[in-house]
């Protein structure tokens, strides 16, 4: 799931039901659970939980076909109905709340870009007596990630099971890398490493650029120039996206200029980067990178199975992007929530335990390798280092990954779950993500389109200024509107 675009197509459906939707402090839905609420886990009884996910249609195979079915297995008297949820899943999550009548799905799959909106809107159920309980509880939760453990916690209580943490990286292709060095043996480009700046990325992209005449044939650098890109080359340059309290954006800094420099350095004047007018056509970031076109592709952790399944004969790698004052890449995160209307709370926790279980998640790397999960024992167990993907009635959905290319394709994700030296922060971050997040994210986008529109008349300090004014104040009329103090 990409950080930007789709953003838009989600805030402009929950706008209305963010407003019809009563508002409970967490502290206030702690207190109202009861003990009629703390459903028992009959064996004498057949029960009915809904489980919704959202996602690419052959995740069916893992979730609906899977792990629906093993868990009715393990209770039999328990049956997991399914659904998939496309377009804006957060008005459905609003709208099932809304109701109130328990009608929705009991465990619903989020994701950290919009994860704090359903807590504020009180459609979470908070889990800490789940996860405390002695005899039903998760004792080993600081298996789990650490920021993710921050980003489910909200004032002191949890709201999730995180499932993964996703990761930008930086893709390349090996064998324009070689051509070139075959080419230029006086003068080679190394393969990207993970100490690598900025500066090693556009000196490599300006050699390994290919033009003739006026025609460019091979772009040496391609990135989407998109809102959770721009953050995450923000905080590479030691910019705040933030205030301390999360309620006001700092985004039209100096340190938000150099970003805007050197993309527009690398686009418009030396001409390395794909613009972002080719990218009208079908052709996109990915596409370009599986014909060949791209040497190096920023993009996420999730794009490898696809491009080992479409472009099978593209020697690629991955590396950790490079750096700048920080080194730092932007993460993601699906998560597990309980529903705070569910009428079979216990059982919906159970299932959710068993979806986060090690060795259920090792299941989920095996099957799709989308994003490693979310618990540290997966990521550096031996198993972690080889999938068997999906194949169905011979057809392949998901590729397999192999032993011998888990040091090209995936070793790079080990160094995202270590701390900077130099700051002492996680090299994957979620500091994005917050409740005011999506407001942004929409917001800035269209700054970003301005500003890098082929010959733009738009100024970017005055288009950051602005984009930063707008969203501090949206975000101020949000917290009136929600009865909080400024």
């Amino acid at each position: 799931m990409r950080f930007s675009r789709p953003l838009q197509v989600l805030i402009a459906g929950i706008v209305v039901a963010v407003f019809l939707v009563r508002v409970r402090p967490p502290e206030e839905k702690v207190a109202a659970r009861t003990a009629e609420e703390e459903n028992t886990f009959p064996s004498d009884k057949r029960i009915t939980i809904m489980m919704s996910i959202w996602g690419m249609p052959w995740e069916d195979t893992l979730f609906k076909d899977y792990y629906c079915r093993e868990f009715e297995r393990r209770h039999p008297n328990v049956r997991v109905k399914f659904i998939r949820l496309a377009g804006d899943i957060v008005s459905k999550y609003m709208l099932w709340h809304m109701r109130g009548d328990g009608s929705g799905a009991d465990v619903m799959r989020q994701h950290s870009i919009f994860f704090h909106r359903l807590v504020d809107a009180g459609v979470d159920e908070p889990l800490d007596n789940y996860i405390n309980d002695k005899n039903t509880g998760i004792p080993d939760m600081d298996d789990f990630v650490p920021q993710l453990r921050d980003l489910t916690t909200v004032k002191g209580h949890v709201y999730a099971i995180p499932a993964d943490i996703n990761q930008l990286g930086l893709i390349y292709n090996k064998d324009l890398f070689d051509a070139y060095n075959r080419s230029h043996p006086e003068a080679p480009v190394s393969y990207p490493r993970g100490d690598w700046t900025w500066s090693d990325m556009e000196n490599a992209a300006q050699k390994l650029t290919v033009r003739r005449g006026a025609h460019t044939e091979v772009f040496g650098l391609d990135f989407v120039r998109g809102s959770g890109e721009f953050l995450c080359f923000l905080m590479q340059a030691g910019g705040k996206i933030w205030n301390q309290d999360q309620t006001r954006v700092l985004i039209d800094s100096p340190e938000a200029l150099e970003v805007i420099r050197f993309w527009k350095k690398m686009s418009s004047e030396m001409q390395i980067a794909r613009p972002n007018f080719l990218r009208d056509s079908a052709m996109g970031p990915d596409k370009f990178f599986e014909f060949g076109k791209t040497a190096m592709l920023v993009d996420g952790s999730w794009r490898l199975p696809d491009i080992v399944k479409q472009a099978p004969s593209v020697r690629f790698r991955v590396a950790s992007l490079p750096g700048f004052r920080r080194k730092v890449t932007l993460g993601g995160s699906t998560l597990w929530a309980l529903s705070v209307d569910s009428k079979h709370k216990q059982i919906a926790w159970e299932f959710i335990k068993f979806l986060s279980s090690k060795e259920e998640s090792l299941k989920y790397w095996d099957t799709l390798w989308v994003a490693p999960p979310s618990r540290l024992s997966v990521v550096f167990d031996e198993r972690f280092k080889s999938t068997t993907g999906i194949t169905v009635d011979g057809m392949v959905l998901t590729p397999a990954l192999k032993r011998s290319e888990f040091e090209d394709k995936c070793a790079w994700l080990l160094e995202g779950f270590q701390n900077d030296p130099a700051t002492g922060k996680p090299r994957t971050s979620l500091e994005y993500s917050t409740l005011y997040y999506e407001t942004l994210a929409a917001r800035l986008q269209i700054a970003l389109d301005r500003i890098f529109l082929p010959d733009s008349p738009y100024d970017p300090a005055e288009e950051l200024r602005q984009c930063a004014a707008d969203v501090n104040l949206q975000i101020e009329q949000q917290r009136k509107a929600a009865g909080k103090s400024n």
